[in-house]
């Protein structure tokens, strides 16, 4: 039985960022926080979350020149995947340069980024397009385009180990134009769309917004689009949502869509085995799951989520009553496969008992595990050398 394990606060505060997890740490890149400058280029800004020790660690900015020349510039609305001890960021935008279609690379041993040297089709710069790791290859789908100014609908890869960039061509009907939606891989072969924001003119942006509450499967092998018609559990469409895949299995968690003004909260699982939707949050034991939010994000390390991040309404509106929206700093864990360890320090928390006797080691790790309410700045600082 899935729990919540812990609730983090006083991590990076960010939304529309990018992470990827590699061996027991989850590195976030970028993102956007109220108050931030993003009109002055400054080099993208990464966060490291421990998950032993569940601290957060902020990673210094590089100070060689020749360094600086191939660190991304701040962003939001990017990708990142992570492939053997590599993260590869893609896409994304700041106020000053806008999007970008660079591809770079990040050496989680030791901290170093790179330009590799691109060739074939690149796509264009855009923001808010989805991506994932399928065999050797980084598929990119969809998003909005800046030199276009349009949605996108296509499809592209880049080789991760000839760094070859090629436009699928394909059969069958495309998921629709759309961006900040979530794509996720099954069987090392399908990359699978849900969500996101669509217009129903199609690529131009024309504010008659839909949101798609549809799978989109893409068989990478034979080059092929096509849907399902899943039972079991109704599904909202939304858009910067959150998405995971465990045992085979879809998650979806959280979501906006500006239809119904609605942020949602509700933990979504397609199973791919049987061709069904469950809402599997109400089901979930343990602390309380993160609030209604959207832009956030979650990595999955063995069977743990975290997810981290993201926006909410402030309970206040703007001249446009439009909700002013609290921007997150808290990161929750889910465990799909909680040990009795965890169940006993969750006992011991509930009727509060007396932990003066047990080793200092489970006290320390049933103190990580209590709710912080209050921002406690717990980001630790990596000083050069």
């Amino acid at each position: 039985m899935a729990m919540w394990t812990a609730k983090i606060e006083g991590g990076p505060k960010r939304v529309n960022h990018a992470a990827a997890a590699v061996d027991h740490q989850v590195f976030s890149f970028g993102g956007y926080c109220s108050g931030f400058d993003f009109e002055t280029p400054v080099p993208m800004d990464v966060h490291v979350f421990n998950t032993l020790t569940y601290k957060w660690k902020k990673l210094p900015a590089p100070t060689d020149p020749e360094d600086k020349k191939s660190t991304p510039y701040r962003r939001y609305g990017h990708t990142a995947i992570a492939k053997d001890f590599y993260i590869y960021i893609w896409g994304g935008r700041d106020d000053s340069h806008g999007a970008c279609n660079k591809l770079f690379r990040y050496n989680t041993r030791n901290h170093k980024w790179k330009l590799p040297e691109v060739s074939g089709k690149v796509p264009g710069p855009r923001d808010g397009h989805s991506a994932c790791l399928i065999k050797d290859s980084m598929y990119i789908f969809a998003g909005f385009e800046e030199e276009t100014e349009r949605f996108s609908s296509s499809i592209f890869a880049v080789d991760l180990n000839t760094y070859q960039w090629s436009e699928a061509t394909y059969s069958g009907t495309p998921a629709s134009y759309r961006d900040f939606h979530t794509s996720v891989t099954l069987d090392d072969r399908y990359m699978v769309v849900f969500g996101g924001r669509c217009d129903a003119s199609g690529p131009s942006e024309l504010y008659r917004e839909y949101y798609c509450n549809k799978l989109h499967f893409f068989d990478t092998d034979r080059k092929v689009w096509f849907q399902l018609d899943p039972s079991g559990a109704k599904v909202k469409g939304r858009r910067s949502h959150s998405a995971f895949v465990y045992n085979n299995k879809i998650y979806i968690f959280g979501g906006y869509n500006s239809l119904t003004r609605e942020h949602m909260k509700d933990l979504l699982c397609f199973d791919s085995e049987f061709g069904t939707w469950l809402n599997v949050g109400k089901d979930i034991i343990g602390l309380e799951g993160p609030c209604a939010r959207r832009r956030q994000v979650s990595c999955l390390v063995g069977s743990r989520v975290f997810i981290f991040g993201g926006t909410s309404p402030s309970g206040r509106y703007d001249e446009n009553d439009q909700p002013n929206l609290l921007d997150h700093h808290d990161l929750h864990i889910l465990d799909f496969q909680p040990s009795l360890r965890i169940f006993c320090m969750h006992v011991v928390l509930k009727y509060k008992l007396d932990t003066s006797r047990l080793p200092r080691v489970l006290r320390e790790e049933i103190e990580i595990l209590k709710p912080k309410e209050s921002h406690k700045n717990t980001i630790e600082s990596e000083t050069q050398g």
